[in-house]
């Protein structure tokens, strides 16, 4: 028999199970959309050379490798083996030519120098073993003036900036509510030009 305090605690649950469902995952329209605010930012057009630093399991990867076109290029970077390997199968099955998996290490990226006109940091920067080496890293691998977008929920805003500026990168933009969300930030930075 359902007490009086039944019904609400039920529909409570649901809403809470159903919000725990949706947490982490993107619904196709709301994922084109940041897509689309992503290439914007990072100036993203055919003939780019991005990295999706951390790529996972490349979701992103196929997003930017659409924008950058045949003449692009997207670089795919993991710390592990099988997600490499998963978004090198994953390229060949979609028939993308201009990906290329590269594996790095908790304190190295493994990108050529000046290689990248932008690097996409969505939910990894806040990971980094070694923040000071990978931040040397994302430096080297950026030509003159490239940019790169962190998208993270930490560390604070000042505090990114602070270690990008030592860093030599120059903030541009901060949305603090990234795609209406108030649990993720977004920081534009570029490569300062010395």
């Amino acid at each position: 028999m359902m007490s009086r305090y039944s019904v609400p605690i039920l529909l409570l649950l649901g809403v809470c199970a159903t919000h725990a469902a949706g947490v982490g995952q993107d619904s196709p329209q709301s994922a084109e959309t940041e897509s689309m605010r992503i290439a914007e930012l990072l100036e993203v057009s055919e003939r780019t050379v991005v990295a999706d630093v951390g790529a996972g399991d490349g979701s992103w990867t196929w997003r930017l490798a659409a924008r950058v076109g045949s003449k692009g290029r997207v670089f795919a970077t993991e710390v592990r083996p099988r997600n490499v390997e998963g978004i090198r199968a994953g390229a060949r099955a979609r028939g993308l030519d201009n990906v290329t998996t590269v594996l790095g290490s908790e304190s190295d990226m493994g990108l050529p120098a000046e290689c990248c006109d932008a690097l996409l940091l969505r939910l990894v920067y806040h990971a980094f073993d070694d923040p000071s080496r990978m931040r040397d890293s994302l430096f080297r691998s950026m030509k003159p003036g490239g940019l790169v977008l962190i998208i993270d929920f930490r560390p604070p805003v000042e505090q990114l900036t602070l270690e990008m500026k030592d860093a030599g990168f120059e903030r541009l933009q901060v949305d603090p509510r990234w795609q209406g969300r108030s649990d993720l930030f977004a920081v534009l930075f570029r490569k300062a030009v010395r």
